[in-house]
Order: C-alpha cells, then structure tokens, then sequence
C-alpha cells in the first residue's frame, strides 16, 4: 500500500490491513504508531483470528485454537505496551501425562522434574539435564532469525542479504557438535530425534507433541525436530524457556494488542469481509467490503467508486442478474465530489437517489432504501474539494 498525500482535509487511508488476526492487529498498530492512517477489516465478529477466547457454552469461554503463548515478541509486549492495556501471562506450571496406572509429571522447578525422571529411568534423568543445555545453546543460535527480514529471493539486493551472510558465518564459528545437531534439528523427525537421547516411552510421546503443534504433520514427519527447539526459545516476562496462558485466554493477547492499535490511532473493523481489491498497475488502491450484502443479493453494490475504471464495470455489477438497469455518472453528475472518474451502480427497482454524505475517509459513502455501501481507499485525486 502506498502513502498518498491530499491536498484535503479529509484523506484516504494510507494502509488497510485485511484480517484482524495477532499479527494484523499487531502490523495495524505499528503502521500508526509511525503515523499513518490504518483501517483494519476483518470478517469475523471477533478479532484475534487464530489467538481467539470464544464463549463455546453457555457461560464458558475457551481459548479455541492458540492455547498457550511463549514465542510473543517482547520487544512487542514493551513497545506497544500491551500489559497498560489488559495484557497478563499466568505462568504455565508444566505438564502432566496420565497413563493406565501411573504418570509422567514435569514442572517448572528443575530438580523436581529429574527426580521424576530418575523415578523412570536414571540414564534418562542425566540425558535430560544435557539435552537442555544444549538445546539452549540452539535456540541462543536461532532464536535472532526470528527477527529477520529474509530477503526477497527474486531478486538480489547485497544489503539484503548481509543477516544472511552472518547468520552463515556465526554457524560456521559453532563447535563442530552443535553445528551437527542444528543440521539434525533441521531435517530429522521429532520422534528420531528423541530417541537419540532417550529410552522412556511416555516421556519421548510427550516431548514428542511439542515437534507437531501447528504442523499438521505426525512425529515421524521430517523437520519436526525443529519444532522442539521453538520451547526452548520462549520467553516470558524475560525468563527464558517459559510458557504462560494469558488471563482470559489467547483471545485477550489479541485484544490488548487492538486496544494498543487503536490508542495508536487506528481504526479497527469487524464483519466487513473484503471482496475484492482495486489496482492500478501494480498497485493497491483500495478494497470493497461488502460487510452488508452478500453477491447475488438484488442490493449488491448499490454504489461503488472506483476512481476512475470504468473497466471494471462488468465486475462490479456481477451477481446483479440480468434484471437491472445502470446509472453510470462522472465527475460532478453526482454533486461536487471533486473527484475524477466516478462510477456509481444503481439498481432499477427502488428509484431510489443516491445521496453522498460527508465521511471522514476517502470513500463514497452510499444509502439506498436504508442500505449502505462503503468503498475504502488507500489513494484519492489530489484536486478537489468536498462538498459532500
């Protein structure tokens, strides 16, 4: 999306960010904190996407996807501020395995968790202790590249590629062992990989899980290994290897970071699916929410501005049917909207106007027989006056 600059008063969005999701909202709240002017629409009732709290019963709200948090950036937490803005982790004690007539139970007190261990098998409770150090020593390794731009692969900028390069260079400085567990980390299955390490089968099923969280793939499934990495790089509240629940669910790290966006300036918008993007060349210049009508509904798109592409007619009126008459006007036809190129679509049965009203955006904002139509846009004509 572009930066456009008006000569008006009233100015077009400088970004529309489609999906309320953590990482929409959290793009959202970033793009205003350097000043520009951000619209988010997301087409569920609630934000959050995959991190969501949702009363599934009656009285009872669970966090229905995401579940835990850990890998939340904290340089995001401090710079967006998000505990002022109802933010708070409870730490995650451990886990827990329940078996026919016994049990594997890990807690976040190291001590307790070997003499667990060694309840199991002692070789194993040793292994443990040096398998953590060194999976440690990774996740320092890798855990920088989380903040990475990667560069684009289609085409070569040197400045790019420099993180690259000594990202390259630090793994050619590792030890010889750690560089070959990083390979196998890389490539191996979570499952194979364990069993290098250990000989308890209710301790390698649940470390096992950790390999195939949000993979959709099973603990034989190559690469998987690494996954097991990712729970030693988290960190909360500047201790590393925790993991927390958020007080209220996963719902409500999405939530504080929208409170955050919106304090930051920008507008957050629910139930507005996004239909359709307007471009020009390779450019976005806007999108379509069709948040009050659905294609094939006699009211689609009872008016639309399309700034100039009289081309895309025939994809505006679709749905319409073969029952309706045009009323395409330009320019000034419809009032002094001091903008170029104006389409509107108007449907025949109502005989209804099309009346414009002042809207704080670039956009025309349309009421016919009480229904509205609203068009977003990231650029507008820089002449003009409106006089809507």
């Amino acid at each position: 999306m572009s930066t456009y600059g008006s000569t008006s008063d009233r100015r077009a969005y400088d970004a529309v960010v489609i999906g309320g999701g953590h990482n929409g909202l959290v793009a959202a709240a970033y793009l205003a904190r350097a000043g520009l002017k951000v619209v988010v629409l997301e087409r569920r009732h609630v934000l959050g996407g995959a991190a969501v709290t949702e009363e599934v019963f009656p009285g009872f709200r669970f966090s229905v996807a995401s579940y835990v948090v850990s890998l939340l950036r904290p340089e995001i937490v401090r710079e967006l501020e998000l505990p002022r803005h109802g933010l708070e982790i409870l730490p995650l004690d451990g886990t827990f395995t329940p078996l026919e007539d016994d049990y594997l139970w890990r807690v976040n007190d190291h001590g307790r968790t070997v003499r667990e261990l060694r309840r199991w098998s002692p070789s194993d409770a040793e292994a443990y202790e040096d398998y953590g150090r060194l999976m440690l020593e990774m996740a320092r390794f890798v855990k920088p590249i989380l903040s990475m731009t990667p560069p684009d692969p289609g085409r070569f900028h040197p400045r790019e590629w420099l993180p690259v390069a000594r990202l390259a260079r630090e793994f050619k400085n590792l030890p010889s062992e750690q560089q070959a567990v990083l390979i196998q980390l890389m490539t191996m299955s979570a499952a194979d990989f364990l069993d290098q390490w250990f000989e308890t089968d209710p301790l390698k099923a649940t470390m096992s899980a950790s390999g195939v969280i949000g993979t959709f793939q099973g603990i034989r499934s190559p690469g998987t290994a690494y996954v097991l990495l990712h729970h030693y790089m988290g960190e909360i509240d500047g201790v590393l290897r925790a993991w927390g629940i958020p007080r209220g669910g996963t719902g409500a790290i999405s939530n504080s970071i929208a409170d955050a966006a919106r304090s930051l300036g920008a507008e957050i918008r629910t139930e507005a699916p996004v239909a359709q993007l307007l471009t020009r060349g390779d450019e976005v210049t806007g999108v379509i929410d069709w948040s009050e009508a659905a294609q094939g509904d006699a009211l689609y798109d009872l008016a639309i501005l399309t700034l100039g592409h009289e081309d895309r007619l025939g994809d505006v009126v679709a749905g319409y049917g073969a029952d309706v008459d045009l009323d395409v006007g330009h320019g000034d036809e419809f009032g002094d909207f001091g903008l170029d190129g104006v389409l509107a679509v108007v449907t025949a049965d109502a005989g209804d106007e099309v009346g414009a009203s002042s809207h704080d955006r670039c956009c025309l904002y349309a009421t016919v027989s009480g229904m509205a139509r609203t068009v977003w846009f990231t650029s507008c004509p820089e002449a003009g006056r409106w006089a809507w």
